[in-house]
Formats: structure tokens, C-alpha cells, sequence
């Protein structure tokens, strides 16, 4: 939901460049999303359950990509303490003041149920106040991912910065499996409530993220991570079948998330370094990179956008109420239009702070 990438898509290119067809991917997500929480039902979700998971695996990727560099680039204890008060400040000036500006308006409005758990999403706990409860609340439910972003912020730059290089790979391994597990035990016992939006449930998708950019020099490891989400769509799509077919075992439903989470391995790796042809020109598309510069603003605002729509038509435009693609189309050119002046008004001039403070200089040729 946050981040930056993009650019020509060369095998020379690192994860901390800007690669344009990763605006793409991050369009593509955000569309995910919406779609998913407008229209989807539990059957007709196929490819479109998969955009906050495809959000974490960019975001591991980019923020590891980033991390990297930075360790490299600062040798010493000292230099590297300097690099993560960096990364913080440059984190804080790009997602805190649209969320805080949202969750406090939120909270004046008087929306269920953000006054009373107001403490748990102001310290990025929202996921833990879900998991707490059983279940999704109010009009905040999206912000569960929110919070498993700023928690890998804070935890993941010491694991980067501050452990030795040759023991972050399986740091990363360990973290992929305790997350596949975990949503398989989720699975079979039934016993866990909302399992699956805990951090360490997520860390299959972020985890994959961070080992993509920790092997990104290396042609043979990316080429084996990109085989692995090829050979993972063919479990994706016997899955999806079988939910087609109305058979909603809830492992059925996990191997069909694992699946999907491994396949956006291929996706982000073959955008890192240039889908061709049309997928890449469509990627590269000017109204997808602008979608996917705003699409944190469209994460945040989407999920406002349906009671606004439907209080709106009930009172004054009734054609919207009863029809469904008049509704979903007020609710996206409004839910497009918020954001773009979040980010033109208010994200883009904070954001552009972030060159007042900038990573280690280059030291030795990477």
C-alpha cells in the first residue's frame, strides 16, 4: 500500500530503483482490493483475494531492497543506527499523516466502533484487536493490513541492518514456514478465530518479498523463485476449481491462498525486471502508474466510499441504490477522486520532504 518503484526493467536495476511496472502491480493490488470488498463473494474471488497479499510481497521486497542497501552502506554500528533513524523518519512523513488524518476523523464522526478501540489502531494494533474480538468491526476492518505494515517496519530494519548477512536468508526461510504453518493449523483446527491477520501469518508474502530482494543479484536464485510461482499457479488453479465447485474446506482455502501468495512471486520478480510485450506496456500504462501512486490513498478512503454512495443514493439519486454498476461506479470515481487529492494536497508535499533526509551515499560499486 505504500512505497515507491519503477523504471525501465533491466537485470541491472536493484529493488530500491524505481521500476515503473511496480506502480503497475500496485495498481493491480489496490483494484484487487476494492473489487473484493465491493463485489466479491466466496466463490467469484478468483484472481482478485489476492491484492493485500500481493501488497505485502512488494512491500517485503521494496523495504528489504531498501534495507540491503543501507546495510552495505554503513559498516559500522554507528552508520547504521543513522540508517534506520532514516528509514523511521522517511516511513513516518509517507503513511502516518493520511492514516492519523483518517482514523481522528473517523473518531470526531462518531464511527463504530474507532471510539472505542480508538488506543488499539492509534498504536498500529488493529489486527490484534480483530484477532482479540473474532472478528472484523466497522468501517475500519482494512486497516488490519495497515497494522501488519507499520509492525514489519518497526521489527524487520534490525534483522536487516544488524544481522550478519549469510544468517538473513534463514531468518527468512524460518519465517515463511512458521506463517505457512501456522494458517494450516488455523485450517484444521478451526480453533484460532481470525487467524490469518496476526504479523507471523503474514510473513509468507512478506517473507517471499525480502527473499526475492536478498537474492536479487543473483540470476539463479531469482530464476528458481520465479519457477516456484510458476509451479504454484497449478495447485492455484485446482484450488480455484474446487471453490468454483461450491468445496470450501477451509485447508482447501489454504492452499489456495499459499498458492496464490507463491505465484505473486513470479509476478513481482518478472515486473522487477521488465515484463515486454503488451503485460508490460499495460503495466507501464500512465493511468496504472498514477493508480498505483495513489494507491495507498485508495486503500484508505475504498472502504468509506460504499456507506457514502449508498447514503447519498437513498436520499437524493435512487437509480444508484438500485443499480449495481451505477454504485460501483459513483463509489470508484469518488473513492479516485479522494485520493487524488490526498495525494496532491497532502501525501505528495509531505512525501517530497523525504529528500531532507537521505539514505548512506554509494561507498563501493555494488
Amino acid at each position: 500500500m505504500m512505497g515507491s518503484g519503477s523504471a525501465k526493467g533491466h537485470p541491472g536495476l536493484k529493488p530500491t530503483d524505481y521500476l515503473v511496472q511496480l506502480d503497475g502491480l500496485r495498481a493491480l493490488a489496490v483494484l484487487a482490493v476494492m473489487y473484493w470488498h465491493w463485489l466479491s463473494n466466496d466463490q467469484m474471488n478468483f484472481p482478485f483475494g489476492g491484492g493485500v497479499q500481493l501488497f505485502f510481497l512488494l512491500s517485503g521486497f521494496l523495504i528489504t531492497g531498501i534495507l540491503v542497501r543501507c546495510r552495505d552502506h554503513a559498516p559500522g554500528v554507528a552508520e547504521k543506527l543513522a540508517a534506520l533513524k532514516i528509514f523511521i523518519i522517511r516511513r513516518m512523513l509517507r503513511i502516518f499523516p493520511l492514516y492519523y488524518a483518517v482514523l481522528l476523523a473517523a473518531a470526531a464522526w462518531g464511527i463504530w466502533p474507532v471510539r472505542e478501540s480508538l488506543w488499539w489502531h492509534l498504536c498500529y494494533l488493529t489486527n490484534f484487536y480483530f484477532y482479540k474480538y473474532g472478528e472484523y468491526r466497522g468501517l475500519l476492518t482494512h486497516f488490519w493490513s495497515l497494522a501488519i505494515e507499520e509492525q514489519f517496519y518497526l521489527f524487520w530494519p534490525w534483522m536487516v541492518l544488524f544481522l550478519r548477512p549469510a544468517r538473513l536468508l534463514p531468518l527468512i526461510k524460518t519465517l515463511i514456514s512458521i506463517s505457512v504453518v501456522w494458517r494450516f493449523y488455523g485450517a484444521i483446527t478451526g480453533s484460532m478465530g481470525l487467524y490469518e491477520v496476526v504479523t507471523w501469518a503474514n510473513f509468507d508474502a512478506l517473507g517471499l518479498g525480502a527473499w526475492l530482494a536478498v537474492a536479487w543479484k543473483n540470476e539463479r536464485e531469482v530464476a528458481f523463485l520465479r519457477k516456484v510461482g510458476l509451479f504454484a499457479m497449478v495447485p492455484l488453479v485446482m484450488t480455484q476449481s474446487l471453490v468454483y465447485a461450491g468445496i470450501n474446506h477451509p485447508v482447501i482455502m489454504a492452499i489456495r491462498h499459499e498458492s496464490l501468495v507463491f505465484s505473486c512471486v513470479w509476478l513481482v520478480a518478472a515486473a522487477g525486471r521488465g515484463l515486454p510485450g503488451l503485460p508490460g506496456r499495460f503495466l507501464a500504462w500512465r493511468p496504472m502508474v498514477y493508480i498505483g501512486k495513489i494507491s495507498y490513498g485508495l486503500y484508505v478512503f475504498h472502504y468509506f466510499a460504499g456507506p457514502a454512495v449508498h447514503g447519498f443514493s437513498r436520499r437524493f439519486a435512487p437509480v444508484l441504490y438500485d443499480h449495481m454498476v451505477l454504485r460501483v461506479a459513483a463509489m470508484l470515481v469518488l473513492t479516485i477522486g479522494v485520493a487524488a487529492l490526498s495525494w496532491r494536497f497532502m501525501e505528495k508535499p509531505l512525501n517530497d520532504l523525504k529528500d531532507r533526509f537521505p539514505y548512506p551515499k554509494r561507498k563501493v560499486d555494488l
